[in-house]
């Protein structure tokens, strides 16, 4: 499993993952099949995608789930966000996930970060340093927001 060091990382992936169930329970409730289940998708093409997410994280492309092909890292997730804008809105995380998910596609991914924290020094530890670093910095930032 992958680690978010970065709380600024596990607040956006909550707020997309909360508008995604908020999505599909509205369909429901509207009496229609949830978009997820329009059309099947198959196993492998699910393990396939899954497996590009991992290795280029998003620095490369992922599969666009609408079109099942691959495109930009940006291009897939802003079409998520504005996919996902009436949820998010309607639970008061619109501006907060929009502007996590801005600055995680400047800033690179984990894995990223990882990987230039590791070509600066030529050391492991320097990626253990990094990760070190932004869960500390995550953690008081929690604190003085009496988190």
């Amino acid at each position: 499993m992958r680690r978010l060091p970065r709380v600024d990382d596990i607040v956006l992936i909550a707020g997309l993952f909360r508008a995604l169930v908020r999505r599909e329970l509205d369909a429901l409730a509207a009496g229609g099949p949830p978009p997820a289940t329009e059309e099947p998708v198959r196993t492998e093409l699910v393990r396939a995608a899954s497996w590009r997410a991992a290795r280029s994280g998003l620095d490369g492309e992922l599969i666009d789930p609408v079109e099942g092909v691959p495109r930009p890292a940006r291009t897939v997730v802003g079409r998520m966000l504005e996919e996902l804008r009436p949820q998010l809105e309607e639970s008061g995380d619109w501006a907060l996930v929009s502007s996590l998910a801005g600055r995680t596609l400047a800033d690179g991914g984990s894995a990223a970060r990882q990987r230039e924290a590791f070509r600066r020094g030529g050391r492991l530890t320097d990626v253990v340093d990094l990760l070190l670093e932004e869960t500390r910095s995550g953690n008081r930032r929690l604190a003085a927001a009496g988190r």
